[in-house]
């Protein structure tokens, strides 16, 4: 449009101090990851958040997330801030009994983040997520919706090779349509239940591997530039310094 553009983002890259918990809530947060370290390992544990608004509008196939990772043996922790979460008791009571999972509304992400025991995120994919997601270095499995969250799951995922998303959980006439990636695929996405399970647990073996070891590295080095932007000579930090010279 012959418009002058300015990219100063993103404006921050700080990290919190873990060790820092002041709560009872983190506390227990915190003692619920050690122990997942203790028992399962470094990067074993799938964080589970869809942010303060979103959630499935087919609440079972999140219900069949949880299937999966108690089957499969894979610590989680889920976080459900949206007005429109409404887990039913049994639910929430499979995940206290399973030994698990953990479950609440409001999570202190950044500190879940930080720990060692979070391997991966599962996420709708807005912006504020991602950036925290680069600076804690704790890859995306994309589970979007709507806005940028399509746009930013495929360009991770597909251009970048930086991440896995999840395709099963599409819903509505144009995102059950056909994906092409499917077209010559002897078997079309199922978009059920039982598909999110399936989906799921080619990415838990994938992220197992040598699929995820890529990931994961592909997703450092986006976070290594990302770390770099406010640096000398930087991108961020040149285009802020020429928006000043501009303007002040």
């Amino acid at each position: 449009m012959g418009k002058t553009w300015y990219d100063i983002g993103p404006l921050s890259i700080d990290k919190v101090d873990a060790k820092n918990v002041k709560s009872d809530s983190d506390k227990e947060v915190v003692k619920f990851l050690d122990r997942v370290q203790e028992e399962f390992g470094e990067k074993s544990l799938v964080y589970i958040s869809f942010g303060t608004l979103f959630f499935p509008i087919n609440p079972e196939r999140i219900w069949a997330v949880f299937e999966e990772l108690i089957d499969s043996k894979t610590p989680f922790l889920f976080a459900h801030s949206s007005q429109f979460a409404v887990v039913p008791d049994d639910i929430k009571e499979k995940i206290a009994k399973s030994g698990l999972g953990m479950e609440m509304e409001w999570s202190p992400q950044e500190i879940i983040l930080s720990h060692p025991a979070t391997g991966w995120f599962i996420t709708h994919g807005g912006w504020n997520g991602i950036r925290e997601a680069l600076i804690y270095r704790v890859p995306l499995i994309f589970w979007p919706y709507q806005a940028d969250q399509p746009y930013n799951a495929t360009l991770m995922s597909r251009n970048h090779k930086a991440s896995f998303e999840l395709l099963t959980v599409r819903t509505g006439e144009n995102g059950m349509r056909l994906p092409y990636r499917y077209k010559d695929a002897p078997t079309p996405p199922s978009f059920t239940p039982e598909g999110v399970k399936a989906e799921l647990r080619t990415i838990l073996e994938q992220s197992r591997g040598e699929e995820g070891a890529l990931i994961r590295k592909n997703f450092n080095i986006m976070a290594d530039a990302m770390a770099r932007t406010w640096n000398e000579g930087g991108p961020a930090k040149i285009d802020f310094e020429a928006l000043l010279e501009r303007y002040v």
